[in-house]
């Protein structure tokens, strides 16, 4: 079984969850305008989670293998990050306190 979450307070914003597999989690909380999450999983055993505070925010996830763990954390405005994974337990992180951060992990094969 798998589990998607969403909280969306503000205007226009945007969210998608897409999981297939099993055992696979997606959350995604967003405070403000404007603000873009995109979540998809496949595989087993996957975690991904969204928290944006503040306006015109984007974070991007793809995770394909399993036991894989993301996370973005923003507080600020017209931060950009993205989480790309392949493969098997992996984890990352990114976290953007301010305004026009940008990020980007990729881990795994190709």
């Amino acid at each position: 079984m798998n589990l998607a979450y969403v909280y969306q307070n503000g205007n226009d914003n945007s969210s998608e969850q897409i999981q297939q597999g099993e055992d696979n989690r997606a959350y995604i909380y967003q405070e403000g305008d404007g603000n873009v999450a995109e979540q998809w999983q496949s595989g087993v055993g996957n975690w991904a989670g969204a928290y944006q505070l503040g306006n015109r925010n984007v974070a991007i996830t793809h995770q394909m293998g399993t036991n894989n763990w993301a996370g973005v954390y923003q507080v600020g405005d017209t931060n950009t990050a993205r989480i790309q994974q392949s493969g098997n337990n992996f984890s990352a992180l990114v976290t953007q306190i301010g305004n026009g951060n940008s990020a980007v992990i990729v881990q795994g094969s190709k």
